[in-house]
């Protein structure tokens, strides 16, 4: 398996993507004016003292989900759906949730604001949920928001 590892400079954590999570995304960036937003959930597993992260698995959009090209709303079907592709492991869990955007990739005020809210109401196993925004320019940006509220934005780590 291949990763993309995506590292923040405020934040002594690392996260890998599996690629094939990246590549499942890719065929949603929005890419024309009429492109909608799409969006799903990810799945993976959490190292030692919760500082290395794996994305393993994501669930792509169906046709219940609502889709407007601003916005994205995951249906109950969607999320039973999602569940059926976890690996029944005691180790695979949900890290949160990934969505497209009709511009370049940042972290809304809806997007905070719905992040906390599947914060307050899931049982979430680890300190905060990842957000991960594919934009129309073709970036992808990682952020996680914190129980505490804080936000952590990370980067792919390029090759030097």
């Amino acid at each position: 398996m291949t990763y993309i590892k995506f590292t923040s400079s405020c934040s002594d954590k690392t996260i890998y993507i599996n690629e094939e999570v990246i590549q499942s995304i890719m065929p949603f960036r929005q890419n024309s004016i009429l492109s909608t937003e799409a969006g799903g959930m990810m799945f993976g597993c959490v190292g030692k003292s919760e500082k290395f992260y794996y994305i393993e698995k994501c669930s792509i959009p169906i046709p219940e989900d609502t889709r407007t090209i601003t916005g994205f709303i995951r249906s109950v079907f969607h999320a039973k759906k999602a569940l059926n592709i976890k690996i029944i492991d005691n180790i695979t869990t949900y890290l949160g949730e990934w969505h497209t955007h009709p511009c370049e990739a940042f972290l809304s005020s809806q997007d905070k604001k719905s992040h906390i809210d599947l914060l307050n109401s899931s049982k979430i196993y680890i300190n905060g949920i990842f957000a991960l925004i594919y934009g129309a320019d073709n970036i992808f940006k990682l952020y996680f928001i914190a129980k505490d509220r804080n936000i952590d934005l990370f980067m792919e780590e390029k090759d030097v």
